[in-house]
């Protein structure tokens, strides 16, 4: 241990020259500066990711997107006519309704699960008891495809995917006992013949498959006029096998396909929601148009490129609830984030201006030892690539650990500008050294042990004043001009982006300027107590 501790140490010698114990210190800013720049935009999202959820939580507005069309409307477009496997057409249009959504950006739930199906319009049902004073009960027949996953099954078994011209039916325990219905009871939908082959129970009673309808889950009241009693209105799940019965026996311009697709907003992020809400926002507000598909031996093929102009698109409407849950949490965080940003880029400014004091610290320590190669002949571009090695060792180092330490401290809340910020940092640590260390070297130090002129100092110090001076009256005109123009002009998104550097280089200057002589008073007043050293 003792050999490897000494033989790193006289690698760093090599590395760093007569400037080890200031390399050092410059290392302990790069970390400090890369950790505050990484972990604290990073802790920032993740509190206010943990509030985007928590009023999500809170918000009784269901989550899910829910697609419709009318059945007419995508007859033809995917198989979804009379004996043309309807079933798969509607299974198509949700796959590819999933997938679109997923690259939106919505992070799809798979508890409760996805569900797609056909709804086709109330209509009178013989066969149900009907209650006194009431007209004959009316039904819808619903074809969902995940029925058992939404459903426990108390009587019988629910409906055969095959294909039967009696069309097999299951209803809930409400509609049951409402309508006096039981396993074997057969019904009549117009033409259509039913017979009920289950009774289940609703599973996930809060999810859309339930609440999308009220009538789905347990019968509904529809109240009559002075000259029409009211009526029950129940519904009727049937399989896939008893689609293209019903499809071809009621009036199909009453059916209606619906597409849901539960979102897990628990998942979203606070830097992400906005993105999400734009989607969904722009999909309900245009809907989302599918390309057709041909029909084949086996089902349906989507079109590769583009669809002959016998098979039409088809335009899916597209409702969800999700906007009117992110927007409250959107307003509040599009309020603090020029507060936020101002508080990330000035913070990251300061960091750069520390390292840059400990690159000066490092350039220092090392002046006499470029002085001296350069006297025995070493190029710039020498001097340079020495301090660039040892900065860019420093910046590996410093920077791994601090970005480890801030993912360590801050797990989950990840967040683009810290690593950008992280960034700058870095660039400033490669940098710096070797523009404060090599430039000051351009020219030769006089030899001949003569004191170098006051007036170089002297116009360094003016030349020092005219650009802070100029930083200044720069960042207030920018910072006014935004004021003016960027709600004017369309650009507000400008202002809160630009103003942080803008406001950062004042308060860098200032600090640079007072720090100086508030040392020197620091350090004045400590040397009056015995016991105290003070170093700058």
């Amino acid at each position: 241990m003792s050999t490897l501790w000494r033989r790193l140490r006289a690698a760093w010698m090599t590395l760093t020259g007569t400037g080890a114990a200031a390399s050092v210190a410059f290392g302990l800013l790069v970390f400090a500066s890369v950790l505050a720049s990484l972990a604290i935009p990073r802790d920032s999202s993740g509190l206010r990711t943990s509030a985007l959820r928590q009023m999500i939580a809170a918000s009784p507005a269901d989550r899910a997107v829910v697609g419709t069309i009318s059945l007419p409307a995508a007859q033809g477009s995917f198989g979804l006519s009379a004996g043309q496997s309807p079933a798969a057409g509607i299974h198509s249009i949700g796959v590819r309704l999933r997938s679109w959504l997923v690259a939106a950006g919505l992070p799809v739930a798979s508890d409760p699960p996805a569900w797609s199906g056909l709804a086709s319009g109330y209509g009178p049902v013989s066969g149900a008891a009907r209650a006194a004073g009431r007209a004959q009960p009316q039904f819808e027949v619903a074809y969902r495809t995940a029925l058992p996953r939404y459903s426990h099954v108390v009587a019988g078994h629910l409906p055969s995917g095959g294909t039967a011209t009696v069309v097999q039916a299951a209803v809930t325990t409400s509609t049951a006992a409402r309508f006096g219905l039981r396993v074997g009871t057969r019904l009549t939908m117009g033409p259509v013949p039913l017979v009920i082959t289950g009774i289940i129970r609703p599973v996930h009673q809060s999810a859309d498959f339930w609440t999308e309808d009220p009538a789905v889950a347990r019968p509904t009241l529809i109240q009559g006029t002075s000259g029409k009693p009211g009526h029950w209105a129940g519904a009727l799940f049937i399989g896939s096998g008893g689609l293209p019965v019903v499809i071809s026996g009621l009036n199909d311009n009453l059916m209606l396909l619906t597409w849901d697709v539960p979102a897990a907003l628990d998942r979203v992020t606070a830097d992400r929601a906005n993105a999400l809400r734009a989607s969904i926002n722009a999909l309900a507000s245009s809907g989302l148009v599918l390309q057709g598909a041909v029909s084949t031996g086996s089902g349906s093929q989507t079109c590769p490129t583009a669809c002959p102009s016998t098979i039409p698109p088809v335009a899916v409407m597209i409702n969800s609830q999700i906007p009117a849950i992110l927007t409250p949490f959107l307003t509040a965080d599009n309020a603090v984030a020029p507060l936020l940003g101002l508080l990330y880029v000035s913070l990251a400014v300061l960091g750069a201006v520390v390292v840059l004091l400990g690159a000066g610290l490092v350039a220092q320590r090392r002046a006499a030892e470029f002085t001296l190669m350069r006297a025995r002949g070493a190029a710039l571009h020498q001097l340079g690539w020495l301090v660039l090695r040892a900065s860019a060792v420093i910046a590996a180092v410093a920077g791994a650990a601090a970005a480890a330490l801030a993912l360590w401290l801050t797990p989950g809340g990840g967040n683009q500008v810290s690593w950008w910020l992280a960034g700058v940092t870095i660039v400033v640590t490669l940098a710096g050294p070797v523009l404060i260390s090599v430039l000051p070297q351009r020219v030769a130090t006089p030899t001949t042990g003569r004191p170098v002129s006051q007036s170089s100092g002297r116009s360094r110090a003016v030349r020092r004043i005219v650009l802070e001076v100029a930083l200044v009256a720069a960042s207030v005109g920018g910072l006014i001009v935004l004021r003016k123009q960027g709600l004017s002009t369309g650009n507000a998104a400008l202002f809160p982006s630009a103003a942080p550097v803008l406001v950062a280089i004042p308060v860098a200057v200032v600090v640079l300027r007072c720090y100086p002589p508030a040392a020197r008073e620091l350090a004045r007043m400590a040397g009056r107590s015995r016991g105290v050293a003070a170093f700058v």
